[in-house]
């Protein structure tokens, strides 16, 4: 996805222009990421 091969998405998407900042962590280390996962879990346990 984010590699520098031709056909990584990356390169597609800066050869169409636009502009590419590459995140190579997953999800889980992303704090507003997590807020939302956790809101989801909430709403499930709630709604039972």
């Amino acid at each position: 996805m984010a590699g520098d091969n031709k056909d990584s998405w990356k390169n597609i998407l800066l050869d169409n222009g636009f502009d590419v900042s590459v995140y190579t962590h997953g999800l889980g280390e992303n704090e507003e990421f997590i807020k939302i996962y956790i809101q989801k879990i909430e709403e499930c346990i709630n709604s039972q």
